[in-house]
């Protein structure tokens, strides 16, 4: 989005710092342009002043995602094993205590807009962040299966709604999700 837009919305932040949807278009404008320090502040802003709003939850969690997923990625290259599980890794309770509430509260907001229907890009995310949560089970075998499990069939759903044709044609602003998940 254009510098103009930002500062459109900025200039109605000004006059009325409350209002959610220019904290909104602010908040995707600047996840557009890969700021996701201020645009996470913005969408949680908007968020307290309408905690149904679905672009607001899909957003929230994309961002916790995205944050957890750089944050695994980055622990795997420093242990030379971005293949391999951190369930097993000493890394593994610190990322977990790091990351594990950006996780839950992912699948929380993700839940809540899929109340609302079957929409492809939050599927994905919730898939993902299964994904993401079963690497930080940390020794629990049972627990990292269980979180893969819900991964691939949350991605199996998503992968049924695209064969149907009824990929999103949303009434609301879901940042993309990642690709649908490869076979392992």
């Amino acid at each position: 989005m254009c510098a103009l837009a930002r500062q459109a919305y900025q200039k109605v932040l000004e006059l009325d710092g409350t209002h959610p949807e220019a904290s909104k278009n602010l908040a995707w404008a600047l996840y557009a342009n890969g700021q996701l320090d201020e645009s996470e502040s913005y969408y949680r802003k908007a968020l307290a002043q309408r905690g149904n709003d679905p672009d607001l939850l899909c957003a929230v969690a994309a961002i916790d995602a995205d944050r957890v997923w750089r944050d695994l990625g980055l622990i795997k290259s420093h242990l030379h094993h971005p293949k391999r599980p951190l369930i097993d890794s000493p890394s593994c309770p610190a990322v977990r205590a790091r990351d594990l509430s950006r996780m839950e509260e992912g699948i929380t907001l993700v839940k809540r807009v899929l109340e609302k229907g079957d929409y492809s890009e939050p599927m994905g995310f919730l898939s993902w962040l299964y994904d993401e949560r079963a690497e930080v089970q940390c020794g629990d075998r049972r627990g990292y299966k269980t979180d893969k499990k819900i991964a691939r069939d949350w991605d199996a759903r998503r992968q049924r709604l695209w064969k149907k044709g009824l990929s999103d044609i949303l009434s609301f602003r879901c940042p993309p999700a990642p690709p649908p998940m490869r076979k392992n």
